[in-house]
């Protein structure tokens, strides 16, 4: 990215590094799907996953510099559970903070990622999951003010 190559912010999360890779991330959409699909509406779902994706890669770079790739969608399945949990919030709380607990365990005890590592080829970038999750909650932060905003316009003009 530091050439110029800013697709990368976004084209990263799409491209994994071998058919194992692919199916943990399929295995990780099977299960976050249900849990969020029909709580958002397929656009806002999109828009969701290529904010998260642009922000988790941006940040990333400012503070991971050293590195040097990063490939797979499970960043951003971290990121759209923390944005789903914390819309949640307001109407049912403590399914919300279990999601949000689950989801920070997972994150602190990360599994074997070394077992990870040997299925995918690579090494597991853990920190991506924490920046996905970062990005999942200012991107929801961002997108319930825009829905806060635009609710209190209409109100104004239809008085």
């Amino acid at each position: 990215m530091g050439n110029g190559e800013f697709w990368r912010l976004i084209t990263g999360h799409l491209v994994y590094s071998n058919s194992n890779h692919i199916l943990l991330n399929s295995i990780g959409i099977s299960f976050v799907l249900p849990l969020i699909g029909d709580k958002f509406p397929t656009r806002t779902l999109c828009s969701l996953s290529v904010f998260i994706a642009f922000l988790t890669s941006l940040l990333l770079y400012v503070f991971k510099p050293q590195l040097s790739y990063y490939v797979g969608f499970s960043a951003v399945l971290h990121g759209l559970v923390a944005s789903y949990s914390i819309t949640a919030l307001r109407k049912t709380p403590r399914y919300a903070c279990l999601i949000l607990c689950l989801l920070g365990l997972k994150l602190t005890f990360e599994g074997q990622p070394q077992f990870t590592a040997n299925l995918i080829g690579i090494r597991v970038a853990t920190e991506s999951h924490w920046w996905g999750f970062v990005s999942g909650i200012i991107v929801d932060g961002i997108y319930t003010g825009m829905l806060l905003k635009r609710k209190t316009t209409t109100a104004r003009e239809q008085d």
